[in-house]
């Protein structure tokens, strides 16, 4: 390995033509090496110089990246990962007889290692694919719970610096983890398809986050209660993603470029307001080149509470872009108002239970996202003033 930055452009430049990328590729166990030892002047020098850490094989990338996890180097781990390796970092720890990534770095109580993951996508808590029907927050709110109990406490303040603090408020509550345990109960034998399609690339089932809508366990703090739990195996507990909603379910793909190919977009959604259409492939998002679902994960952290926001998509060799958050035109409102009662079984028997109808209505409607907070305020004091 170089003594030092001088050293090794020399070097880079007289064997190597100026290429960095053959330079790493070719000497990679010194590459390697500066992640173990935690050399942040070279490695710092090398992404001056050029160097594009995705473009790197997986081997000659992680080599130098996991290193400085199990040296703990958290300074050099952070300067090494990336969401997109994070994704297939994880993958290709699954169903390993080992923890996880995250659980490791948990287990060491390491809060760099910990918190870098948290900030590069991290999905995947656990090995075993009983848990794969999970979604990511489920996962490290149970991972959470447990470096609780464990009195992980470097790990704990870095899940509250890198936003999780949600996560482990909910992790607080016994009735949210005896939640997630009978719904894994539940699952019976695993991930099944749920998981081949996340293991296999797809981001998931309409992935991008949405604002969540709390249980009421969710409300209270350390519950204690271990009453049952009435769980719909189907449906995750209802944590906050904090991630902007797209509405989209997507595939990994390489050809004919990196990023993620519309599978499908869900109707009333963000999406279906913008004119993306399946088969495209979406290669960024607020200006951020995304490609796995690390990626996709910490693109919309980022604009959680952006207004607006572009997305830049591929169709036919061509290059395009989208705005989502745009004002949807007033129409939108009045169709999806006079959507029909759900229970066709209720009977509505008096003006207080039609209000009440009304006015449940409107509260699913703003859950949804068709109506906003002051249009809903604004169409209940008019429904509350014509009783």
């Amino acid at each position: 390995m170089p003594d030092d930055v001088t050293e090794m452009r020399q070097i880079i430049a007289t064997e190597f033509g100026g290429d960095v990328k053959a330079y790493v590729e070719e000497e990679s166990k010194d590459f390697r090496k500066m992640g173990c030892e935690g050399r942040l002047d070279l490695l710092q020098a090398l992404l001056d110089d050029g160097l594009v850490l995705n473009d790197l094989s997986y081997r000659t990338h992680m080599g130098a990246t996991s290193c400085a996890m199990r040296k703990e180097e958290p300074a050099a781990f952070k300067l090494l990962l990336t969401p997109d390796r994070m994704t297939e970092w994880e993958m290709a720890y699954f169903d390993e007889n080992v923890m996880s990534p995250l659980q490791y770095a948990i287990y060491e109580n390491e809060y760099g290692l910990v918190r870098t993951m948290l900030e590069n996508g991290v999905h995947q808590a656990f090995n075993d694919d009983d848990y794969a029907v999970l979604t990511r927050e489920e996962q490290l709110l149970l991972v959470a719970n447990w470096a609780n109990d464990a009195g992980k406490e470097h790990a704990l303040r870095a899940f509250r610096d890198a936003g999780f603090e949600h996560i482990l408020a909910a992790a607080q509550n016994k009735a949210n983890v005896q939640f997630i345990r009978t719904r894994l109960g539940k699952g019976g034998g695993g991930g099944g398809g749920l998981f081949r399609t996340i293991a296999g690339g797809v981001a998931g089932a309409y992935l991008g986050g949405s604002t969540g809508a709390a249980l009421g366990i969710l409300e209270a703090g350390t519950s204690g209660a271990d009453e049952k739990v009435e769980i719909d195996p189907t449906k995750p507990l209802p944590i906050p993603t904090n991630r902007a909603e797209l509405g989209i379910m997507f595939q990994h793909v390489d050809v004919p470029r990196r990023g993620l190919e519309i599978e499908g977009i869900a109707e009333g959604k963000a999406a279906s307001f913008t004119d993306l259409a399946k088969g495209d492939i979406i290669v960024a998002i607020g200006g951020m080149p995304v490609a796995t679902r690390g990626s996709l994960y910490v693109a919309t952290e980022r604009l959680v509470d952006a207004d607006q926001f572009e997305v830049e998509y591929l169709r036919d060799g061509e290059i395009g872009t989208t705005i989502f958050g745009l004002l949807q035109p007033e129409p939108e409102i009045a169709e999806a108002s006079a959507l029909p009662v759900e229970d066709q079984s209720v009977s509505v028997t008096s003006g207080e239970d039609s209000t009440l109808a009304e006015l449940e209505r409107l509260a699913d409607l703003r859950d949804r996202g068709v109506l906003t907070e002051e249009e809903f305020t604004e169409m209940k004091a008019r429904i509350l003033a014509s009783d």
